[in-house]
């Protein structure tokens, strides 16, 4: 009872729409804001795989030729940071791996085979001269060209669904705009103008001028106080016009009076 009643005063509705639209718009832009993060944290990690294929080559190319130790083991440890950066992520940059099951299986499979064999293999190579073996390695690089095209094909399904849904809330704010728009007409503009209309009415004269409450809010409450204001006014001119109507007659009774005393009196001198 307490809420319907709150809710006839026009300040609480235009309250509670504001709240409502505001609420909207905040709760739109926060959303699209999230998402834009989730596509440009995938971006990140579509690239950091990348450089984990950039960092095998090197690994291989470093166990081959004559190159420092210090160069060797400086691009195991990138792959190992690589790996430890996919999966953990890092929100200010930002860098978040698509959580999908498929995608974290992939990752899975990939740094276990680093870790099982191709690691080792280079190890091996490095320390006692033998040649990497070129298809254990063709096969991680695939497999990490394929984890990166799976985040790719999901940042493109994520991408058409945001577009349909801002385009959906492009069309609900503009549908809300048209509804706020009607509530607002049906409860200030259409009232005020009304009212209006017989205060000019009654300020030219037409002591009937009367206006129809469409509500109990505060301008209903106004139109009624309009309505009691006028009945008033006319029932004073209808006072007035019987007072000076009272005063005419006895002023004309008295003159009446007079006239016939002084024929009277000059009725006896003749």
């Amino acid at each position: 009872m307490f809420i319907l009643k709150y809710f006839k005063s026009l300040s609480a509705r235009l309250l509670v729409l504001t709240l409502l639209w505001v609420s909207f718009v905040s709760g739109s832009i926060a959303w699209t804001m999230l998402v834009n993060w989730e596509l440009e944290a995938s971006a990140s990690a579509k690239y950091a795989v990348g450089e984990l294929r950039l960092h095998a080559y090197r690994a291989a190319y470093f166990s081959q030729t004559g190159s420092s130790r210090l160069d060797f083991d400086k691009e195991l440890q990138a792959m190992l940071d690589g790996f430890k950066n996919v999966r953990s992520g890092d929100s200010w940059k930002p860098l978040l791996l698509p959580r999908e099951p498929d995608i974290a299986d992939k990752l899975d499979l990939l740094e276990g085979r680093w870790r099982g064999s191709i690691e080792p293999m280079f190890v091996r190579a490095r320390e006692l001269g033998k040649p990497v073996d070129e298809y254990a390695l063709s096969s991680f690089l695939d497999e990490a060209t394929n984890l990166a095209h799976r985040i790719e094909e999901w940042r493109s399904g994520y991408l058409w669904q945001l577009r349909y849904l801002q385009m959906l809330l492009i069309v609900l704010a503009i549908g809300s705009l048209f509804a706020i728009m009607l509530l607002l007409w049906r409860w200030v503009i259409r009232p005020i103008n009304e009212l209006g209309e017989g205060i000019n009415r009654l300020s030219g004269g037409d002591l009937t001028a009367r206006v129809t409450p469409r509500s109990e809010d505060e301008i209903g409450r106004i139109a009624q106080g309009f309505n009691r204001m006028a009945d008033r006014a006319l029932y004073a001119a209808g006072c007035s016009l019987i007072f000076l109507g009272n005063r005419w007659i006895k002023n004309f009774c008295n003159r009446t009076h007079h006239f016939l005393i002084l024929y009277n009196h000059n009725d006896r001198i003749s």
